[in-house]
């Protein structure tokens, strides 16, 4: 598994145990991980359509994956 896709799994994840939207810094603190690579792994999953922005600059699963896909 490459690296922005495991990346992208570890957000998922995050989202899915988060009750409210997070910033791009707060992702990236909580994963330990660049607010470069946080920012280019959720453009990617924004235009699966898997992540949505709301408030702005926040961000949190869509309803599709709400799941616990």
């Amino acid at each position: 598994m490459s690296k922005r896709k495991k990346l992208e799994a570890k957000i998922l994840s995050l989202f899915s145990q988060v009750d409210k939207p997070l910033t791009l810094a707060e992702t990236s603190q909580r994963l330990g991980e660049s607010q470069k690579d946080v920012y280019k792994a959720l453009r990617h999953l924004f235009e699966k359509g898997k992540t949505y922005t709301v408030e702005g600059r926040r961000y949190k699963l869509s309803s599709s994956n709400s799941g616990g896909t």
